[in-house]
């Protein structure tokens, strides 16, 4: 009884894709006269027209027109126009009655300005309305706001300034009521080309709020470090900042960075590369950077100070010549 069943099944698709063929011939008649020509083999002509039946009838047949060159046959299409079998056309929401023939510059694609405006206009005006304010990064909101304390540009404080924490601890303060317990951080800021700033943050629920908080407030903070040819500093410093002693020596190039953990981090994002530095008495990272930090950006000495307090040339305090 199953074998019946499905015998009938299969009688009935094949006599459903007999008519089908049927209503195609008379459709695609030219075409097979045409293919008989390059196709003398009638199973390949019957799968073909089977493959005729499986389009959709709202498809039109590729016209292929004979080119000025005999030896090649090319598809004629303007190009400047979207075609909607193909491509994904952007309609404009202020204008119902748009027309499927857009060209090319209405979706944007020829230049960015007209993309930019495309864009907009693409997302009906409730999209907007209806946008969350936590979709917004964080990063911006804050460097819009530091733009507005500083005037320092949002974009060189998301894209250029890199951010290296250097001391994370917990710390208390005591009070009548008992111990009141925090987290502490310090970080370091800077462009690796010559801007460098430290902040400091404290918060009471975790480590990243304070690290945040020291973040922006290094930003706030950003100072120029006066390099020699980009690269170290104008000849040696001697510096103490509380119970920390410093000493600073510029070297050649190529020398590389022999200094302190707490240092290396700073002469990174500085943009220095060649330095030593030797560090006596307290070695607390928190000092150790405050006070090498004072010490570049307030006890050097700009090479053409230097040449008028020795009433020299530029030439001469560097002791560097270029003959012809």
């Amino acid at each position: 009884m199953f074998r019946r069943s499905f015998y009938s099944s299969i009688r009935q698709l094949q006599e459903q894709a007999i008519s089908k063929i049927s209503t195609v011939d008379s459709t695609i008649a030219p075409q097979v006269n045409l293919l008989k020509k390059y196709y003398g083999s009638p199973q390949i002509l019957e799968s073909i027209k089977l493959a005729q039946t499986v389009l959709p009838p709202e498809w039109e047949t590729i016209k292929l027109q004979k080119s000025n060159n005999k030896n090649t046959n090319m598809i004629h299409d303007d190009l400047l126009k979207l075609n909607p079998l193909y491509d994904t056309i952007i309609y404009n929401n202020n204008n119902n009655n748009s027309d499927n023939n857009t060209t090319a510059t209405t979706a944007g694609i020829l230049d960015l300005d007209t993309r930019s405006q495309v864009a907009k206009s693409y997302y009906p005006d409730s999209f907007h309305s209806s946008a969350l304010h936590s979709r917004i990064s964080k990063t911006v909101t804050m460097a819009n706001n530091i733009y507005m304390q500083t005037q320092i540009d949002p974009r060189y404080i998301t894209q250029k300034l890199d951010m290296r924490p250097l001391v994370l601890k917990r710390v208390s303060n005591q009070t009548a009521k008992g111990k009141i317990r925090s987290h502490y951080a310090l970080c370091i800021v800077g462009d690796r080309n010559g801007m460098v700033g430290l902040g400091e943050g404290k918060s009471r629920d975790d480590m990243g709020k304070a690290i945040s908080k020291a973040h922006w407030d290094a930003i706030r903070n950003l100072v120029h470090v006066n390099r020699f040819e980009d690269r170290t500093i104008y000849g040696d410093i001697q510096h103490r900042y509380h119970g920390v002693k410093l000493f600073i020596r510029q070297k050649e190039a190529g020398a590389g960075l022999r200094v302190h953990h707490t240092i290396f981090e700073i002469c990174q994002l500085a943009g220095i590369k060649d330095l030593t530095v030797k560090i006596y008495k307290s070695r607390n990272d928190m000092n150790v950077a405050k006070g090498f930090l004072e010490a570049i950006t307030e006890g050097q000495t700009p090479l053409r100070q230097l040449a008028l307090g020795r009433g020299k040339k530029i030439v001469d305090v560097r002791k560097v010549y270029y003959s012809e």
